[in-house]
């Protein structure tokens, strides 16, 4: 079981995503944040702003009821798919007629 206590950003970020750099671990817990039906306001209730730096147990508590625990979580399976497709090179169409 996860303890529930004080995690920085990207401390927290990298237990979801821990086959990615830190930056980009934040980056995908922000969008998961946004993304889970009322998370982000109620990170806010309990204190959360972006120019936080860590996150307080009551909001890793709730980041944790939303997003289940690191280790077991569904959501740490998107981290390394979506890294991918971004490194995958645009096709240029206008070079399609040559094949």
């Amino acid at each position: 079981m996860m303890q529930i206590r004080s995690y920085g950003k990207g401390e927290l970020a990298q237990l979801y995503c821990p086959n990615v750099t830190t930056a980009a671990a934040r980056k995908k817990l922000k969008s998961w944040m946004y993304y889970y039906p009322h998370l982000m306001e109620n990170l806010r209730s309990n204190g959360y702003t972006e120019l936080s730096r860590s996150f307080t147990p009551a909001q890793v508590r709730l980041l944790v009821e939303a997003l289940g625990e690191p280790s077991k979580s569904p959501v740490r399976t998107t981290c390394r798919t979506s890294i991918l497709l971004h490194q995958i090179k645009p096709i240029r169409h206008d070079l399609l007629h040559f094949l």
